[in-house]
């Protein structure tokens, strides 16, 4: 019976952890309790101790450009610093809403932190083919724009179906494709590419191929490039990528993708960097499984500074499953710091920035939003 009650009791934690998130957690023998703050944006993480019981000191609030800072909570409450007592261990959590900024520009998107050699992107561009999605004719002048502000050396893009190649081909100035006269896998289009400023960089060597397992005849491939700086003469590898919509191939893809990066580290003995849509998050089998396969890291989580840390997928509404722009843009996207475009990078690489694109010409271009980092090659 005792048995029994004691399964009860567990089992509801669960349910309440996975209803509310975070749980209280019961105090340690010592009354001494841990108080965590994840301000998700602004400042990173911090700790504190509290004694079991007491009332908590409200933290400083943070702040980040463009976003105003909307209180501290645990789960879906908020926590009221004037009344709510320390149970036990806690994870306060920042929520935030958009100010009349956060859709603008960026005036200085050009500038890169001190260090850097390197600036790299990765775009999913939105294919103009599938499903009805919208014509590149309008959100091409978009995709430019952003490229054209922030200047990455090399950018990853998804969805690039023949008319992006047609029209980004003629309007990206000093920019190629590495794949530029060998746009096809067999008969389908190398819908992952990579674009490299040819002034700054030149191409060694690229390489592309289908995923063995794969649910799309277009989307799911690898792209791969070396790519040497013109002016350091330092080498690296980038590679463009797409995962599937369903969990069982992603598994597969991950664990081929995992294979081609230590096959790549093997072969030319360089810094590796993989982007693209992975179709998946932090928290999923497959993001663990191919991180742990190929000892890559997360620009956004080894980062030694962080911009706009968001979800980076905002397509549709009820009413239209299409649309783009602000409005497509929701509150729940600068309250979570889980996304599943990513930009992964090998150990040979030390990640200075990393930052998000979501103003109104990239909300406008794609239902991804571009996201970039700056680094410093060893």
């Amino acid at each position: 019976m005792l048995k029994g009650i004691i399964y009860f009791i567990m089992a509801a934690v669960n349910v309440l952890y996975a209803m509310f998130g975070a749980v209280s957690q019961p105090p340690a023998d010592n009354g001494i309790i841990d108080i965590n703050f994840d301000a998700v944006n602004g400042s990173e993480k911090y700790s504190i101790t509290a004694d079991f019981g007491e009332l908590l000191t409200e933290p400083e609030s943070p702040e980040k450009r463009g976003l105003i800072f909307d209180g501290w909570y645990c789960g879906d409450k908020k926590w009221d610093f004037g009344a709510d007592a320390a149970s036990g261990d806690t994870t306060m959590t920042a929520k935030w809403k958009f100010n009349d900024r956060f859709f603008e520009k960026e005036e200085n998107a050009a500038e890169r932190v001190q260090g850097t050699q390197l600036r790299i992107m990765s775009f999913n561009i939105l294919a103009s083919n599938l499903n009805n999605k919208p014509p590149v004719v309008g959100r091409d002048e978009g995709v430019v724009s952003v490229i054209e502000r922030y200047l990455p050396d090399v950018v990853g893009m998804q969805e690039v179906n023949a008319e992006w190649y047609e029209a980004l081909g003629e309007k990206l100035k000093n920019y190629r494709f590495v794949n530029w006269d060998n746009n096809k896998i067999g008969g389908f289009v190398n819908y992952s590419t990579i674009a490299y400023n040819s002034e700054k960089l030149t191409l060694i060597e690229h390489f592309q191929k289908r995923y063995a397992v794969s649910e799309s005849k277009n989307c799911r491939n690898i792209t791969w490039a070396l790519l040497e700086d013109n002016a350091t003469k330092k080498q690296f590898i980038f590679i463009s990528t797409h995962w599937a919509l369903t969990e069982k191939a992603r598994i597969f893809e991950a664990i081929e993708l995992a294979g081609i990066v230590k096959m790549l580290e093997n072969t030319f003995g360089v810094p590796v960097f993989s982007v693209g849509d992975y179709n998946t998050k932090e928290d999923r089998d497959e993001y663990y499984v191919f991180t742990e396969l190929s000892g890559l890291k997360s620009a956004k989580i080894v980062a030694e500074e962080r911009g706009l840390v968001c979800g980076t997928w905002h397509l549709g509404d009820s009413t239209d499953p299409c649309k783009l722009g602000a409005d497509s843009f929701k509150q729940g996207n600068i309250n979570t710091d889980k996304s599943i475009d990513h930009i992964f990078a090998s150990p040979g690489a030390k990640m200075l920035y990393y930052d998000t694109v979501a103003d109104s010409d990239a909300l406008s271009a794609s239902d991804h939003c571009p996201i970039y980092a700056d680094v410093a090659l060893y």
